[in-house]
């Protein structure tokens, strides 16, 4: 949430609601359009990953009133599935078929859209960014698809390192990834055959490594 608010994704767009008794302060209707992530900036925007309509965004820090802008040509028609920021006006995305995207934007609207494409050799479902640009990514691959399932951890390299990247919990059937204030890696596994699932936690020892 950002300022406080809580923002709820629907099937047919995002509410924004304030206080235990959840009252509506504002509603943001997409048709048919469904909302698959929402993240907010420090600075008050909030983000939407939508189903078939990009990426959008609702720009409060300048204006106060949320100007609702979309993504240009180089995000359109696609599934947005996962959002995360750097800071610094700099958000990174996935779609649904886990190719990675740079987004820059200003206090008004979106700047510039980057492909990083795939990351991990595989898919990625979810991403978690530091504020010095690393990319944690969740690799799962489907069915029948190149790659193995877990978490790698990709540089902060403009352009990207073309570097191997081994994933860190190999064989884990990670789902979500996320960074804690003190820079440890959580990650959220599911259950496997012989292997209970459960929350493990990494913290980077020696940076330089990949």
């Amino acid at each position: 949430a950002a300022r406080d608010r809580s923002w709820i994704a629907t099937d047919a767009g995002v509410t924004l609601a304030v206080g235990d008794s959840a009252l509506l302060l504002g509603d943001w209707r997409f048709g048919a359009t469904s909302i698959l992530d929402v993240h907010g900036d420090p600075r008050g925007n909030i983000f939407l990953g939508t189903e078939g309509g990009g990426l959008a965004g609702l720009f409060f820090a300048s204006s106060g009133n949320g100007s609702l802008t979309s993504s240009d040509s180089t995000l359109a028609g696609m599934n947005i599935t996962a959002i995360d920021d750097r800071g610094f006006g700099e958000l990174w995305v996935l779609n649904n078929s886990g190719k990675l995207y740079r987004v820059r934007y200003n206090e008004s609207e979106f700047l510039d859209f980057v492909d990083f494409d795939f990351r991990c050799d595989t898919r990625s479902d979810d991403l978690a960014v530091t504020r010095e640009g690393e990319r944690w990514l969740v690799a799962n691959p489907e069915v029948g698809e190149f790659g193995d399932p877990g978490v790698c951890r990709d540089l902060a390299t403009d352009p990207p390192a073309l570097v191997d990247r081994p994933l860190l919990t190999a064989g884990v059937a990670a789902s979500e990834v996320s960074i804690d204030a003190d820079g440890r890696i959580w990650v959220a596994a599911l259950a496997q055959s012989g292997d209970g699932g459960g929350v493990l936690a990494y913290e980077v020892v020696n940076p330089e490594l990949v």
